[in-house]
């Protein structure tokens, strides 16, 4: 019922009658994890994980506690051993890529994320989670491209992310010296500032970057005229 402080409540009277009972613990160890107090959920899904518990549920909740400590390496561990078990699960997939994509194994993390693509046909909201961190992965391998390819995609299935025009301008420029390319992407972010008749005022963060989008419209235009002047 998602009452996670009377699981744990129950819980924590019944061990201490009988600290020993697996099941018991293991509930207790999930209450922790869900109510978001990963450090004791940790300790006790740990203790269990010592003792040959080489459950799913042991694993899963164990790897998610340690993702969301940011402990990305051991979180991989143990979610993959819960994948292992039961590859079914569409949570794990997102969290076991994302892991392995944090701890260095971008392409398994990739793989994965894919393969949980395929699963399931998810809401714009669940995609743009896969198709942002696989576009984090392609960038940490320098996969220019594919980045872009998902950068795309993030754009797709959520149009007020608008930074992503902007990071594609960005890589298209700096890292793939595509002046061309990277005018229509820095001009498709600029049309997205806000404007006086639509009384949005835009943050300071994001004026900053329309103001830096600006001024290196005029650079590249002025590269490009000087190149043309020279043949």
């Amino acid at each position: 019922n998602g009452n996670y402080d009377g699981l744990i409540k129950a819980t924590n009277l019944f061990m201490q009658a009988d600290s020993s009972n697996q099941l018991i613990n293991q509930y207790n160890g999930i209450g922790y994890s869900m109510n978001k107090e990963y450090d004791r959920a940790i300790y006790r899904l740990k203790s269990l994980f010592h003792q040959g518990d080489s459950s799913f549920l042991t694993n899963y909740y164990l790897g998610a506690s340690y993702f969301a400590t940011g402990d990305y390496e051991t979180a991989y561990d143990h979610l993959n051993l819960a994948y292992r078990i039961d590859s079914t699960n569409q949570t794990l997939y997102y969290f076991l890529g994302k892991s392995a994509i944090y701890c260095g194994y971008q392409q398994k993390g990739i793989q994965i994320l894919n393969n949980g693509l395929t699963k399931l046909i998810p809401k714009d909201s669940v995609l743009f989670n896969y198709y942002y961190t696989i576009s984090h992965g392609y960038g940490a391998l320098v996969n220019y491209p594919e980045e872009i390819k998902y950068l795309k995609l993030c754009y797709k299935c959520n149009p007020g992310y608008k930074l992503a025009l902007y990071t594609i301008a960005e890589i298209y420029d700096a890292s793939l010296n595509d002046p061309v390319e990277a005018m229509v992407y820095y001009n498709q972010f600029l049309a997205t500032r806000p404007g006086t008749k639509t009384n949005v005022p835009a943050n300071p963060q994001g004026a900053s970057y329309y103001n830096a989008v600006e001024h290196r419209i005029l650079e590249l235009k002025t590269e490009q005229e000087s190149k043309k002047k020279k043949k």
